[in-house]
């Protein structure tokens, strides 16, 4: 309980078609914002529920929103030792700029983690997702 209580993740949403057939959005959202190139920024809450917390439009702001978001939560939690984290849902070449983000934003973590975004989650939301996170450390 403690380390998903400790954890904060936050990521992006390739393709909004997903969205609309599994009955998150409609399909106005999902055309307009498909146009519009609106990518949702999504998280978890405390029961475990997905729940949008931001939208960019266009994937050169990804990098910087999802750090943002992550940065918010180690200011909420000063001093705490943490891990960063990013991930990766067969986007490759786009991850790289959050790692550089995310380097440059935490320099000191007890432990960078890289990863990809399985199966499971990847089933709702598609490929080309791209995530940040941190988890605060208890002494």
């Amino acid at each position: 309980p403690g380390l998903v209580k400790n954890t904060y993740v936050f990521f992006s949403i390739e393709h909004l078609d997903l969205l609309e057939r599994g009955g998150r959005i409609g399909k106005a959202s999902s055309l307009l914002g498909t146009i519009m190139k609106i990518h949702p920024i999504l998280s978890f809450d405390r029961d475990g529920e997905l729940y949008n917390i931001a939208k960019v439009r266009g994937k050169a702001k990804l990098p910087s929103k999802l750090t943002s978001l992550v940065e918010k939560m180690k200011e909420e939690n000063p001093g705490m030792k943490y891990i960063a984290m990013i991930a990766d849902g067969n986007a490759k070449e786009e991850l790289k700029d959050v790692r550089s983000h995310m380097k440059e934003a935490f320099p000191d973590p007890v432990y960078f983690m890289e990863s990809e975004i399985g199966a499971t989650l990847s089933c709702y939301i598609g490929d080309g997702v791209l995530g940040a996170g941190i988890q605060f450390l208890e002494d």
